[in-house]
């Protein structure tokens, strides 16, 4: 494996975890637009 691959693999998992993280945030935006 090459540091590319690694670097290429390391960019995937990241953004699959923020895919998941994103669902998770949008009810505090919610939160922030009502207290506002």
């Amino acid at each position: 494996m090459t540091y590319d691959e690694l670097y290429q693999y390391a960019i995937f998992m990241l953004s699959r975890r923020d895919y998941g993280t994103t669902e998770l945030k949008r009810p505090f935006s919610t939160k922030d637009q009502r207290s506002r």
